[in-house]
């Protein structure tokens, strides 16, 4: 989370419970971006598993 979120989170968590649907919020979309990072990451932990099998069946 960018540090301009987290004091974002914080002023709303020091505001109280009127900011609880916000913080929540807050919170999912963070959940959600950090769920798409890990996608991605998988995605090219894949590709270099791939090349790096590649590789190794290949050595002269």
């Amino acid at each position: 989370m960018p540090l301009a979120e987290i004091r974002h989170y914080a002023e709303l968590r020091e505001a109280g419970d009127a900011t609880f649907d916000n913080r929540c919020h807050l919170l999912e979309r963070h959940r959600d971006a950090l769920k798409l990072r890990l996608q991605r990451e998988q995605e090219h932990l894949q590709a270099l598993d791939a090349k790096i099998a590649y590789y190794q069946s290949h050595k002269p």
